[in-house]
């Protein structure tokens, strides 16, 4: 599938690929030395529908109807997209933060179990209809994404992020959240996720962030 993206990111020189269609054809996005971003259907209207303030600043960083959240950087683009998409809170802060919206106001998929294990199941289906990644190869992959969350206001990333105007607000509800699991006992087991599975037959140290930056920076 073609997807039209706004100026914003043709100007930053990134392509961009659907959750369906990175499933169906994984080539779609290399598994190499990168920056990607990750855009969300609706993610204003998740946000003030869980009662959160500013979300009005995702709106100018948009692709149709699907906003900006987050921006990271890995040794694989693909593997760390995967690891977004498919995995657990373990491999994804972006996940953790979905999950803590979804324990707080429902605002995901209507209230339903508090299980972990079926809240990362669900997750991961909401994600695959919801979901854009764009990305864009290269190295300095640490400096870019660095100037890249200064630039934006993507609301998942918790470090260097002084734009986004929702991120103390999420962390209120991570703390609640871990706080829940932790009182509950909940610990994630990766083998309960078949998807997961599926992601770790590749190269794990794929799907790590690096940490290369320009010598000279």
């Amino acid at each position: 599938m073609t997807i039209n993206a706004n100026g914003w990111l043709d100007d930053l020189d990134f392509q961009i690929v659907s959750a369906k269609d990175l499933l169906a054809s994984p080539r779609a996005m290399r598994d190499t030395l990168g920056v990607y971003m990750i855009l969300l259907s609706a993610a204003d209207q998740i946000f003030t529908c869980a009662g959160l303030s500013g979300a009005e600043a995702l709106r100018s960083w948009n692709v149709g109807n699907h906003q900006l959240v987050y921006i990271g950087e890995g040794i694989g683009v693909r593997s760390r997209a995967m690891q977004h998409l498919t995995g657990t809170i373990r491999d994804s802060s972006a996940r953790e933060l979905l999950l803590s919206l979804q324990f707080s106001s429902q605002v995901l998929w209507p209230e339903g179990s508090s299980s972990l294990i079926e809240m990362e199941q669900r997750l991961t289906s909401f994600l695959i209809e919801n979901t854009y990644f764009a990305f864009r190869y290269g190295g300095y992959v640490k400096d870019a994404e660095r100037e890249l969350i200064q630039r934006t206001a993507s609301p998942f990333n918790t470090a260097g992020n002084a734009k986004s105007p929702l991120l103390a607000q999420l962390k209120v509800l991570r703390d609640q959240f871990r706080a829940h699991l932790r009182a509950t006992g909940q610990r994630h087991h990766r083998a309960a996720m078949p998807a997961s599975a599926w992601l770790l037959r590749t190269n794990h140290l794929a799907g790590s962030p690096t940490q290369s930056t320009n010598p000279l920076s």
